[in-house]
């Protein structure tokens, strides 16, 4: 098991890890362009 810190990303964090994402798995950035609504974008950091 790994332990990790959950941060939720927000703003210009968001778009750069969307657009990061976006690019290795296009059907996520497709997805986003479809809905009105904000996918959530959660970096995992190992903890301590």
């Amino acid at each position: 098991k790994l332990r990790v810190v959950a941060e939720s990303l927000k703003g210009q964090a968001r778009l750069d890890a969307l657009a990061r994402v976006a690019a290795v798995a296009p059907r996520y950035g497709e997805y986003q362009k479809k809905t009105d609504r904000e996918i959530p974008v959660i970096r995992l950091t190992p903890a301590g």
